[in-house]
C-alpha cells in the first residue's frame, strides 16, 4: 500500500481511538473488558501502520537521494492537457520546495510545475542541491544561500491577496511599485497663491511667478512576517495545504504591521504614519465624544480641491459612537449602506474603517478626513519568501519567511489634503 493509503489507514484507526475514548470519558467509568480488547487492537493497528509508513518514507527518500543532482526536468506524459487553475499549479510547485530537502520538487508533478512558473531555467541543465551544496558552489537565482529563495512572480500572489482587504490604508493610498528599493524621490509644487492677470491693449505682460517645487522621498524599509518555524513531520503528513496556510498568514502578519505604521508610524526604520502628518483640522470641546457641528467644522476645514471626493478614516469603535448622533432635525448623521457593496457614508462622504487609528481620548487624533490617496505606498521588488533549512536542522524544522521592502509617507504640496479631529 503507497504513503497516502497507509495514512488514510492511520488516521481511520486514530479516529476510531478517539471515539472510544470519548465513549469512556461520557459515561464516566472503566473500560469494560470488551472496551480493552478494542483498545489493545487499535494501538496494535497504529504501531503496525506506523512502522509500515516509515518504512516507506525511508524507503523513498533513500531514493531519492540516490537520484543524479543534476538533471534537466522534463514534463510527464499527459501533462500538457493540464486543466488546473494557475493557483493550484503554484501550489504544486511550492509544496515540492517547501518538502524537499535535496531537490526542488519530491515529484515529477511539482517539479514540472516548478519549471512551468519560471523557477528553473528551461536552456540549461540547473543543479538542485542542499543549501549547504549551494553556498560552496555557486549562487542562484531560483535557490537562495539561506536554504531556498524564491523571488518570482508565482510566490508573492497569496500574499498580496492578504495584503489587498487588510487594516484600511492599503484600501485608500496610492500604491507606487518599483523594482529597486533607491531612494524615491515624490516631486510636489504649491502654485495655489498665484495667478495670472489682465492685460490692457498694448500693455506689457508681466513675468509669471515660479511655482514652488519641493520633493518627499520614499525609502524602502524591510518589513517582515518574523519566522515561522516548521516541523517536517507536519509538512510531510499534513492533509491540509500547509504553503497556502502559511502563505496566507505570513501576507496577514505584514498586512498589519504595514497598515500599523502606515496610519501611526515615526518613521524610524518604518513607514511615516499618515496621522503624524495631517493638519489640524478642529478641536473638540470633549476628550470622549464630537458633535455634529464639529464634524462639519472639519469637513469645511479641508480646501474643497480636496474635499471633491474626500474620505472619513476612524476605527470602528469610534464610527458606530458618530453613527448615534443626529441632526437639527433628529436624523442620525449615520447612513446606512444599502447593499454590502456600497461603502458606509457620514455627511455625504465615504467612510473607510481603519482599526489603528487612535481612540477617542484626550489630546488623541481619531478622526480624519480629506485625499487619502494623498498618502502614498512605495514597494520596492517583490515579496521574498525564504526557505530556512539548517538553522532549525537540529530539532528537525524548517524556517518559513516573508519579507517586503516598503515605505509610505502623506505627499503634502503646502496645502494640507488631510486634516484631522483633535479631542480636548
Amino acid at each position: 500500500m503507497k504513503l497516502k493509503g497507509l495514512k488514510e489507514e492511520r488516521a481511520k484507526a486514530v479516529t476510531a481511538m478517539r471515539t472510544l475514548a470519548d465513549k469512556v470519558a461520557e459515561r464516566g467509568t472503566s473500560m469494560t473488558d470488551e472496551e480493552r480488547a478494542e483498545d489493545t487492537r487499535i494501538s496494535a493497528d497504529l504501531e503496525s501502520i506506523s512502522e509500515r509508513i516509515g518504512l516507506e518514507e525511508r524507503a523513498t527518500q533513500f531514493e531519492a537521494d540516490n537520484q543524479m543532482v543534476i538533471a534537466p526536468i522534463s514534463r510527464p506524459k499527459g501533462m500538457d492537457s493540464d486543466k488546473r487553475s494557475d493557483s493550484e499549479i503554484r501550489s504544486s510547485a511550492i509544496r515540492g520546495w517547501a518538502t524537499s530537502k535535496t531537490r526542488l520538487g519530491t515529484s515529477d508533478q511539482q517539479r514540472s510545475d516548478a519549471q512551468s512558473l519560471g523557477w528553473v531555467n528551461d536552456e540549461i541543465e540547473v543543479r538542485l542541491c542542499t543549501s549547504a551544496e549551494l553556498r560552496a558552489t555557486q549562487m542562484s537565482s531560483q535557490i537562495g544561500a539561506d536554504g531556498g529563495l524564491l523571488v518570482r512572480p508565482g510566490i508573492p500572489q497569496s500574499l498580496e491577496e492578504a495584503l489587498s482587504w487588510y487594516g484600511g490604508m492599503r484600501e485608500v493610498a496610492e500604491i507606487i511599485r518599483t523594482a529597486g528599493g533607491e531612494t524615491l524621490p515624490f516631486p510636489t509644487d504649491d502654485d495655489t497663491s498665484n495667478t495670472g492677470s489682465w492685460v490692457g491693449e498694448n500693455k506689457t505682460i508681466s513675468a509669471a511667478t515660479v511655482p514652488t517645487v519641493g520633493t518627499t522621498n520614499l525609502g524602502a524599509y524591510e518589513l517582515s512576517s518574523n519566522i515561522f518555524k516548521v516541523p517536517y513531520a507536519l509538512l510531510d503528513d499534513s492533509y491540509i495545504n500547509i504553503d497556502a496556510y502559511i502563505g496566507n498568514k505570513a501576507g496577514v502578519r505584514i498586512a498589519r504591521a504595514g497598515n500599523t505604521a502606515y496610519t501611526v508610524g515615526d518613521g524610524a526604520n518604518e513607514a511615516t504614519g499618515m496621522m503624524l502628518d495631517t493638519t489640524l483640522g478642529d478641536t473638540a470641546a470633549s476628550s470622549t465624544t464630537v458633535t455634529f457641528d464639529e464634524l462639519k467644522d472639519l469637513l469645511q476645514s479641508v480646501d474643497k480641491a480636496y474635499r471633491t471626493g474626500g474620505t472619513w478614516m476612524m476605527s470602528d469603535a469610534t464610527f458606530f459612537a458618530i453613527g448615534k448622533l443626529k441632526d437639527g432635525d433628529g436624523n442620525y448623521l449615520w447612513q446606512p449602506r444599502v447593499t454590502e457593496m456600497t461603502p458606509e457614508m457620514l455627511l455625504g462622504y465615504r467612510v473607510v474603517i481603519n482599526n489603528d487609528m487612535p481612540a477617542m481620548t484626550s489630546a488623541l487624533k481619531p478622526i480624519a478626513f480629506g485625499a487619502m490617496n494623498s498618502y502614498k505606498i512605495r514597494e520596492a521588488g517583490v515579496v521574498r519568501f525564504q526557505r530556512l533549512v539548517e538553522l532549525y536542522a537540529a530539532q528537525s524544522q524548517v524556517g518559513f519567511l516573508a519579507v517586503q521592502r516598503a515605505d509610505g509617507k502623506l505627499v503634502d504640496a503646502g496645502q494640507n489634503p488631510v486634516k484631522h479631529m483633535l479631542m480636548a
